[in-house]
C-alpha cells in the first residue's frame, strides 16, 4: 500500500471521483502473476514514458507529461518481468452521477529494460466530459455601487459581480473521445544519461491534434545529481496553433535515501494564435523534501 497527503499555506483541493488531484493513496497485491493496484495513482504510462523528462523537485509537470496525474478511482494491472518486458493495463472508472460509460479511461502501455536502455510506449483512450449545469435563478449577477461626492452627485459606478450564479442558462453536457499515444526512451552512458519522448492527442473537430516531445539529461557526480529539459508542445485550435515552450535545469543533493535539498531555474514561454495573449513565465525554486517510509 502506498498512501501520501500534503500540507500548504492556504487553499483547498478535491479528493472524491475520478479527478486528478490530491496525493497518491492505492493498495494492491503482488506475486508471481504480476501486480495489481486499486486507488488513486499515476497511470503506467507515466513510468513507461513520461517521467524520464518529467524530473523537476519543485514544479508541476511540463507540457508534454499526457499522462495525466493522480488518477482517481482507477485500477492497474502490470504483468511480471519476462526477460526485461513489461506491460500494464489501467482503466479510471466513471463518476456515476455525470457519466453513462463504466470507464472514463483506459490505457495500455509498456516497456524494455536491458542493462542501460530503455524503452517505452503507450496507447490510451480518455472519454471524460462534463457534466450539465443548470440554470440560474431570475436574480441579477451583478450590481453597480457608486461612491457619492459631497455635492451628492455619484462619480463612475464601479462595477461589482456577484460570487454566487443567477440568471445564467446553464449548459449542456459535454462529451469527449481523446486518443493519445506516446513513445519515449533513455540510455545511460556512466553516470550521464539521456531520455526523451514524442507524444501525439488528437481530439478530433475543429481542436484536434497536440503533438510534443521532451528531451533532457541527468549527470550524477556521488550524491549530486543535475539535470534538466526541453519541452514543446503545438496545440491545433480554430483560431490557429498554441506553441509552448518550457525548459529547466535543476540540481539536487541527496542528504540520506530519504532526504534531499535541490534548487531550480524552469521558464515556459507560451505563443497564442492571433488575437491570444503570449506569456513568459520564469520560477526559481529552492526546497527540502524529506520522505519517511514505514
Amino acid at each position: 500500500y502506498h498512501y501520501e497527503w500534503s500540507m500548504g499555506n492556504g487553499g483547498t483541493t478535491g479528493s472524491t471521483g475520478n479527478n486528478e488531484s490530491t496525493r497518491l493513496a492505492y493498495a494492491g497485491l503482488q506475486g508471481g502473476w504480476g501486480k495489481m493496484l486499486i486507488g488513486r495513482q499515476w497511470a503506467p504510462s507515466y513510468f513507461h514514458v513520461y517521467n524520464k523528462t518529467d524530473t523537476g523537485d519543485a514544479h508541476a509537470s511540463g507540457p508534454t507529461n499526457f499522462s495525466g496525474n493522480r488518477h482517481g478511482k482507477s485500477i492497474t494491472y502490470t504483468t511480471p518481468n519476462m526477460s526485461g518486458v513489461t506491460a500494464s493495463a489501467f482503466a479510471m472508472l466513471a463518476a456515476e452521477q455525470t457519466q453513462e460509460d463504466a470507464i472514463d479511461k483506459w490505457e495500455l502501455s509498456g516497456q524494455y529494460k536491458n542493462g542501460p536502455m530503455q524503452i517505452g510506449a503507450a496507447f490510451g483512450n480518455d472519454q471524460r466530459g462534463s457534466a450539465a449545469t443548470a440554470a440560474g435563478s431570475a436574480s441579477s449577477t451583478a450590481f453597480d455601487i457608486c461612491i457619492t461626492s459631497l455635492a451628492g452627485s455619484c462619480t463612475t459606478p464601479s462595477f461589482v459581480a456577484t460570487t454566487f450564479d443567477s440568471g445564467s442558462a446553464g449548459s449542456a453536457a459535454t462529451t469527449n473521445d481523446t486518443d493519445t499515444w506516446a513513445i519515449g526512451g533513455s540510455y545511460a552512458f556512466g553516470d550521464f544519461s539521456v531520455e526523451g519522448h514524442f507524444v501525439n492527442r488528437d481530439t478530433g473537430g475543429t481542436n484536434g491534434e497536440t503533438d510534443g516531445f521532451a528531451l533532457g539529461g541527468t549527470y550524477k557526480m556521488g550524491s549530486t545529481q543535475i539535470h534538466g529539459a526541453y519541452r514543446s508542445t503545438s496545440i491545433e485550435g480554430a483560431a490557429g496553433d498554441t506553441d509552448v515552450d518550457d525548459w529547466y535545469i535543476g540540481v539536487r543533493h541527496f542528504m540520506s535515501k530519504e532526504t534531499r535539498v535541490f534548487a531550480e531555474f524552469r521558464n515556459t514561454e507560451l505563443d497564442a494564435p492571433v488575437g491570444g495573449t503570449d506569456t513568459d513565465v520564469d520560477m526559481f525554486a529552492i526546497g527540502l523534501r524529506k520522505d519517511w517510509k514505514l
